[in-house]
């Protein structure tokens, strides 16, 4: 499935997930993302209702580039975190002032993840992505 076809999928997309953890397995070209993704309703008066979240797994499959960018220097500015507040997007979109994504075939995508607790970002191409609920899982 495309990235873009998950996001647009989401109430929110990608926008303000809570990353967990990342597992990179470079053998099998796969990228597991597990975070909290924002389903809240901006709209509701209820605050439980607009700030909701739910548990998932974003694996990413093929891909052929990967990149992060160093820690900052001043790691006491930017002490570790149990969970980070992240963006996700077209890596392509970002701009001059950015890495250049490379080129991907028709049905690949290049992704930005911006780590907004550490002023971050992870870039990547790769072919597919599918999205799964942990709470479908466990039943």
């Amino acid at each position: 499935m495309s990235i873009w076809t998950i996001e647009q999928n989401l109430p929110n997309g990608f926008h303000d997930a809570l990353l967990k953890k990342m597992d990179i397995h470079v053998v099998n070209r796969e990228v597991i993302i597990h975070l909290d993704v924002w389903t809240g309703n901006l709209e509701s008066k209820i605050e439980k209702e607009r700030e909701s979240y739910r548990e998932a797994r974003l694996v990413i499959h093929g891909f052929s580039y990967l990149t992060i960018d160093p820690p900052f220097k001043e790691e006491e500015n930017f002490p570790p975190a149990d969970n980070c507040r992240v963006d996700m997007g077209n890596w392509s979109a970002l701009g001059p002032a950015y890495p250049i994504a490379p080129p991907v075939k028709d049905d690949g995508f290049n992704l930005y993840i911006f780590f907004c607790h550490w002023n971050n970002f992870i870039y990547l191409s790769a072919r597919t992505a599918d999205l799964y609920w942990l709470d479908e899982l466990q039943r």
